[in-house]
């Protein structure tokens, strides 16, 4: 199984839409308390979620 992209509609972050492109690396990048953490969490959970 390939995840391809995430949308994530979270309350410190606005709709977020990440495309994982295959063989290359997805940087999230931004200044702080931008949440880019709180996508993160979000990623870890759903994936803990799958795979559980």
């Amino acid at each position: 199984m390939r995840l391809r992209d995430l949308q994530l509609k979270i309350r410190s972050v606005a709709n977020v839409t990440i495309n994982f492109p295959l063989n290359k690396p997805v940087v999230l990048f931004g200044p702080n308390n931008s949440g880019k953490s709180n996508i993160f969490r979000a990623l870890e959970y759903f994936l803990r979620k799958i795979y559980s």
